[in-house]
């Protein structure tokens, strides 16, 4: 009998934290785009330190649309990580700047249900991922020693000549926006 009430006790334990499971969801504008397992390299809104996100913090939906001047008048140098989740929301992947190794955040906006990217080391740019519409744009947030952002890039696909697009901003605030395909 006693064996019975542990078992039936385990049953319902289990029910539930599958149920609690079920009831999260993924925050941010882009979620419906970049959902993932731990280890898939996908973005995901809840991962514990260290992985790809911070664990159990909503953001705020942004004001308005995720498109390029979106990005251009909200995203500025100095702003806390915080502030960036705010704006942009949690889903996001942990990556390295390939010149210098320094902490970036890549940001895969508008991507379509089941997108990977092909490098979740560092800041590479799928442009093809772009040319052909996988996803609308990437956002790479540079942070500096304080925890703030020091600079970012933004690249999209120009609904105009189809190309390609980098607009950044330097640590100096200085920016370039240049067509690179």
């Amino acid at each position: 009998m006693e064996m019975r009430y542990w078992a039936v006790s385990l049953c319902l334990a289990l029910a539930m934290g599958v149920a609690g499971c079920a009831d999260q969801q993924a925050d941010g504008p882009q979620s419906q785009a970049n959902a993932g397992s731990p280890n898939s390299g996908q973005p995901v809104a809840e991962q514990p330190a260290g992985g790809q996100t911070e664990a159990n913090q909503p953001a705020a939906e942004p004001s308005g649309k995720l498109d390029v001047q979106y990005v251009k008048e909200h995203l500025k140098t100095g702003l806390t990580q915080e502030d960036v989740k705010k704006l942009f929301g949690s889903s996001y992947t942990e990556v390295k700047a390939a010149m210098d190794d320094s902490d970036m955040w890549r940001f895969d906006i508008g991507a379509q249900e089941g997108y990977q990217s092909p490098d979740d080391q560092y800041d590479t740019v799928d442009v093809e991922g772009i040319k052909t519409g996988k996803l609308e744009m990437i956002l790479f947030v540079g942070w500096g020693n304080d925890g703030t952002v020091e600079t970012f890039s933004l690249y999209y696909k120009n609904k105009d000549d189809g190309r390609v697009y980098d607009y950044r901003v330097m640590p100096n605030g200085q920016e370039k926006e240049q067509a690179i395909t």
